[in-house]
């Protein structure tokens, strides 16, 4: 370097040091948007702390809470895929967690503060489509080593197939970890149908190598650990089941829901219970939504239900979640084992009982559901933009993504769950830079 151009370099130095400050000068940013967005896929609840909640979503990875959804904060360090479809929590160890994503297995040792994928054993990815879509994620409740994966095209809002621009190379298969995710092998899936697309797996707690997992083609069970699988369907009005829950007190209850086709001739679709083990099942439908959209029309206009979760200290308790926008959507309790359902999201009238924030016009439905294990009165549940949360076991809800701070102004609580649009600079400071989002 010419000694006129060191003296030039240093004269910019002197009269321009912001101009190579970025490397020690750190960035920090400010919501100040009105919350909300995304489409919300699953939510736990921290065993350890239930002030602690994960919620994921479609396109912003994973939020999470530590004050009960008063504030909330994005944990996607390490993160190459935002699409998370499922989040478990090591039950011994609550630092750990997994999330099933559409590029495969992440996990934390650290609460989520950062994220490393684990696809030893997984086939490679390709450009254009992904190789294993993980649905569900299961850790073993005694021997917590153990987690089962479960890939297949997860259903969202959507049905099977219904995405044309994912490929799905994998179905009908399971993959297992016997080192606490750090390789995987595929379980010989003996019985499950190829095609198959895996949504929700459950566990015996008092055995867990008696395992249950649901597909489009039906609930199946193993007694080893996943070696091999049975079709487990009589009673059943037809195959495409989706959530399947054990009853902590008797593992011989099980709890399913399966889904109904738009335009059948009758709605076959709701609750099914089983007392025997999933060897036969039988509706448990009285009071639930039973809407029949026509077939022209998104499946959102059928009432359907996805998710569904028991209170573990009182297994006659259920709450299930209606995913349709037609009627009743949003959530339906029971307190004598499914005999007999009522809607608790009452979103007009004058017994309206769920508050929105701003986005006042969305409709209730439930995507997303879960109950805190050790308060079973404290819920949640999250839709296509909103998150919801009750404290007295459905009498009242509340959403926990944004604050009124003025008439018609409000402030997100950081529960962002959307994709930038549109970057501006501030021409009067270029220190301050702005971002809009879309996705509500």
């Amino acid at each position: 370097m010419s000694l006129q151009r060191l003296i030039s370099f240093v004269l910019i130095l002197l009269l321009f040091p912001w101009s190579f400050r970025d490397a020690s000068v750190e960035i920090s940013w400010n919501v100040i948007g009105p919350g909300g967005g995304g489409f919300l896929t699953t939510i736990e609840i921290s065993s350890e702390n239930p002030n602690v909640v994960y919620v994921a979503c479609d396109v912003g990875g994973i939020y999470k809470s530590t004050n009960n959804g008063e504030s909330w904060q994005i944990i996607n360090n390490g993160f190459t895929n935002y699409i998370v479809q499922d989040i478990a929590i090591d039950p011994q160890t609550p630092a750990t967690l997994y999330a099933a994503t559409q590029g495969g297995v992440f996990k934390s040792i650290d609460k989520g503060d950062t994220w490393v994928i684990k696809r030893n054993g997984f086939p490679p990815t390709s450009k254009w489509s992904f190789s294993s879509l993980i649905a569900e994620i299961l850790v073993d409740p005694v021997n917590p080593n153990i987690v089962y994966a479960g890939v297949g095209m997860p259903q969202i809002m959507f049905g099977p197939n219904e995405l044309p621009w994912t490929i799905v190379e994998e179905k009908g298969v399971i993959y297992k970890s016997t080192d606490y995710g750090e390789s995987w092998s595929k379980i010989q899936n003996t019985g499950i149908n190829s095609n198959a697309t895996v949504y929700s797996m459950a566990i015996d707690h008092n055995d867990p190598t008696v395992l249950y997992v649901t597909t489009e083609y039906g609930v199946y069970k193993s007694t080893d650990a996943g070696n091999t699988w049975q079709s487990k369907i009589t009673g059943l009005p037809h195959l495409n089941t989706r959530n399947i829950i054990i009853d902590p007190t008797n593992s011989d209850v099980l709890y399913l829901t399966i889904w109904a086709t738009p335009g059948s001739v009758s709605w076959e679709g709701g609750v099914y219970k089983s007392t025997d083990a999933g060897e036969s099942w039988a509706a448990k439908n009285d009071g639930l939504a039973q809407a029949m959209g026509d077939p022209s029309e998104s499946i959102n206009f059928t009432s359907n239900y996805k998710n569904i979760v028991i209170n573990p200290q009182d297994s006659q308790v259920l709450y299930v979640a209606n995913t349709s926008f037609r009627t009743d959507p949003g959530i339906f309790k029971t307190t004598d084992g499914g005999n007999n359902w009522t809607w608790v999201t009452r979103d007009t009238g004058a017994n309206m009982n769920i508050e929105s924030g701003w986005i006042f016009w969305a409709s209730p439905v439930a995507f997303c559901l879960a109950i805190d294990p050790g308060n079973p009165d404290r819920i949640f549940f999250g839709n296509m933009m909103i998150l919801y949360k009750t404290e007295d076991a459905g009498e009242s809800w509340v959403q926990v993504y944004t604050d009124l701070i003025g008439s018609g102004y409000w402030q997100g609580r950081g529960f962002e769950t959307t994709v930038v649009k549109d970057i501006t600079v501030d021409p009067a400071n270029s220190n301050n830079v702005y971002i809009s989002y879309a996705d509500i």
